[in-house]
């Protein structure tokens, strides 16, 4: 996560403020997932029995 922040988002902050946009949002999304830390944690139940399960971009 470091070296991702260090290399891709860091560096880049600024002119992303300034124009108001990330020009490769998907391709990012799609780091930060295969990372997994854009991920959906999910808890559900059904006749007494729990059911788990994560999501991601990946």
């Amino acid at each position: 996560m470091r070296q991702l922040c260090a290399e891709r988002i860091e560096p880049h902050v600024a002119g992303w403020f300034e124009r108001g946009r990330i020009e490769d949002v998907r391709g990012l999304a799609k780091e930060l997932g295969a990372l997994g830390v854009l991920g959906m944690h999910l808890e559900a139940g059904s006749r007494g029995q729990a059911m788990t399960g994560q999501a991601a971009f990946r």
